[in-house]
């Protein structure tokens, strides 16, 4: 794969580039870098409303791209009964609250209600609201851990129908891009998740982009809390499939 290498995952299985099989949903013992101070705290768990799918359900895969960058890819099993516009309204309602047992939520923090922090809206979209053109702010612990911490501003570039992709850039240069692509089938919604790490390398960027990359990508997404991140990625995607008809019957 021009010179790629890659850590596969079929049905949550990882495979190191040279051991044995890594079942996935041990890989968050994986020990990342320590983070220094930070202001965000994991809070305690919050009501859970839909289940998550276990990671053997998904194809995960990690691949090293010529530069140094790095792609996740999550093959998500089919959402049972969602439909891409379901999806659609979900992200774009994220910014609105939601009510439960008497207390009111953030959307975020009933969607995953170990792993997420916070989410908020910093610059709306130009119409309004959530989408493209919007500016959010997410912390995510991957597996409910401090030293899996994930903290993005990102720029919507995209919301519909088709999918959702969420930009990252660094003195206007790219250095994360996150995109959930939907497909309808018969008894769903086919989700296949994608996250590039890193500036792109490639040619004559090769080199230059390893050397930023060297330094930047234990910064954006260490190995270890990549690993973390597949497992959060499957359970996130796979809660939709409960949580989506429970807020339609409100």
């Amino acid at each position: 794969m021009n010179g790629s290498s890659s850590i596969e995952g079929g049905m949550g299985i990882s495979m190191l580039p040279h051991g044995a099989p890594w079942p996935l949903w041990l890989a968050p013992t994986a020990r990342a870098p320590q983070p220094g101070p930070t202001r965000w705290v994991v809070p305690p768990s919050r009501p859970r409303l839909s289940r998550s799918k276990p990671v053997a359900t998904a194809h995960t895969m990690m691949v090293r791209l010529p530069g140094d960058q790095l792609l996740l890819s999550v093959e998500h099993e089919t959402l049972a009964r969602i439909t891409p516009p379901m999806l659609s309204a979900w992200f774009r309602g994220l910014p609105r609250a939601l009510w439960h047992a008497g207390r009111e939520y953030t959307r975020h923090a009933l969607w995953h209600p170990v792993d997420h922090v916070h989410w908020s809206l910093l610059r709306p979209a130009p119409r309004g609201g959530m989408g493209v053109g919007a500016r959010v702010h997410e912390v995510v612990a991957c597996g409910g851990r401090a030293e899996h911490l994930v903290e993005v501003v990102a720029d919507v570039e995209r919301l519909d129908e088709h999918g959702v992709t969420l930009v990252r850039r660094w003195l206007g240069v790219e250095v994360m891009r996150l995109q959930h692509s939907f497909r309808a089938v018969d008894d769903g919604t086919e989700v296949h998740t994608r996250l590039w790490v890193g500036v792109a390398g490639g040619g004559w960027r090769e080199r230059w982009a390893q050397r930023v990359n060297l330094a930047l990508r234990p910064v954006l997404l260490p190995d270890a809390t990549a690993l973390a991140w597949l497992h959060h990625c499957v359970e996130q995607v796979g809660m939709l499939q409960g949580l989506l008809p429970r807020l339609s019957r409100r």
